[in-house]
């Protein structure tokens, strides 16, 4: 951590948060295709929004309303439009997905966590990439007519429900024991534990409600995973811009949500966030028993359940 401050204190507020868009991409450079093969393929477009003025990284083709940067032919610029403390992955500019991100101080994370979270919203960009992604996910028929995307962070799931929040922390719970016991006698019962609460807690939801669920744990959950793995990767090896002991301090963090998430979901408080530390527990899991379980991510979005081998 010390060298990467060292580092962008000598540089202008601005050209320091423009400095770590350029070290997420060598994290991902030295990181990206050892946590998932084909990673590579998707775009990394991102829009930096940084005080009164938005930077565009790598700009999808055909965009328009922005102008060349003085400094870098790579980059456009435009008066700012967009909340500076957004932190999302959407067709921002023209129809190819965009990070849009605000600076670390907008988002309260620190520079290394920052760095590594633009690969969390980087794996979105792979996600909605895949052909087939949004033919998939609106024959989960739970947008109920809106056409904005907003339903998936706004759908009615069940989230305060007393049934729904103990069957909930019961799977959690399931998962968590399962984690720790991974390289033990114990885990195959453990594993065993977390299908039957996993069970349980399909039968108290109706369909759409449980689809929601699972399209959370596909979608958010597993990018949480990828973020992490991303921070243990560069805990083993560090790069140029981001030393193993800024990875190591990150990926400590994101093992404690996790953990944190699994002990206590706070279902009614934290809604659909809550989703977040299940997914990345259920990926962790199968990197355990299903060792082909990245190939059956993209053949079959969001039926992560049926991706566990026998």
């Amino acid at each position: 951590m010390r060298y990467l401050l060292l580092l962008l204190l000598a540089l202008p507020a601005r050209a320091q948060d423009l400095s770590l868009v350029r070290c997420s991409r060598d994290v991902f450079a030295a990181a990206g295709e050892r946590v998932w093969p084909g990673w590579s393929d998707a775009p990394f477009s991102l829009l930096l929004i940084d005080g009164e003025t938005e930077y565009l990284v790598s700009p999808p083709a055909g965009t328009t309303g922005f102008t060349p940067s003085s400094n870098d032919a790579h980059i456009l610029t435009r008066k700012r439009i967009t909340n500076p403390n957004l932190l999302a992955t959407y067709p921002a500019v023209g129809d190819e997905p965009t990070i849009v991100v605000g600076t670390p101080k907008m988002t309260g994370k620190s520079d290394a966590a920052w760095v590594i979270t633009l690969l969390h919203e980087h794996f979105h960009q792979l996600q909605y990439s895949w052909p087939g992604y949004y033919a998939a996910s609106n024959k989960l028929g739970l947008a109920r007519g809106d056409e904005t995307g907003m339903w998936m962070l706004n759908y009615p799931f069940p989230y305060a429900d007393a049934n729904v929040q103990q069957r909930m922390t019961r799977f959690t719970s399931a998962l968590a024991n399962a984690l720790a016991a991974r390289g033990s006698a114990s885990f195959a019962p453990a594993l065993r534990e977390v299908k039957l609460r996993w069970r349980e807690l399909r039968e108290s939801l109706d369909a759409d409600d449980y689809a929601y669920l699972m399209f959370q744990v596909y979608q958010e959950g597993v990018a949480r995973y990828v973020e992490l793995r991303v921070a243990e990767e560069l805990a083993k090896r560090g790069t140029p811009c981001l030393s193993r002991e800024a990875a190591k301090e990150v990926a400590a963090q994101l093992r404690a949500d996790i953990d944190s998430g699994l002990a206590n979901p706070r279902l009614a408080e934290r809604q659909r966030v809550a989703f977040y530390a299940i997914g990345a527990a259920v990926a962790l899991l199968l990197d355990e028993v299903s060792p082909y379980w990245k190939r059956d991510y993209i053949a079959r979005p969001f039926a992560i359940e049926s991706y566990f081998a026998p």
